[in-house]
């Protein structure tokens, strides 16, 4: 009976300690994308240039999780806009968005993939 109530503490203390962890992560996790958000203008309310902010949001958490770029972040979101504006032209700081450059042969071979 005892080695049950010494597991079951043992169990509560490691779930109480990893909640922390994970709260402590969340508030970083949450400090990093307000940040980085802040390159991201706002647009009239309800607008797509909104929706890239809140679909940033949702990405970059699930990126930042997996261990994913901020770039990559933007571009699952853009490409997730896309879908419902596809004449969507998205503003953001294309400084801090480090977006790459396509190399000559990916400009080249780029036309022959369609």
């Amino acid at each position: 009976m005892e080695s049950k109530i010494f597991y079951y503490s043992k169990t509560t203390q490691f779930r109480t300690i990893l909640r922390r962890e994970l709260a402590v992560k969340r508030e970083e996790m949450n400090k990093i994308i307000k940040f980085e958000l802040g390159y991201i203008p706002k647009g009239p309310e309800g607008s797509a240039q909104n929706k890239l902010r809140f679909y940033y949001n949702a990405c970059r958490r699930r990126g930042l999780v997996k261990g994913k770029q901020r770039e990559e972040s933007l571009k699952d979101a853009i490409n997730r806009l896309k879908k419902e504006y596809p004449d969507f032209n998205p503003m953001f700081d294309k400084g801090f968005f480090r977006t790459p450059k396509k190399s000559i042969f990916q400009k080249l071979m780029n036309p022959l993939r369609r």
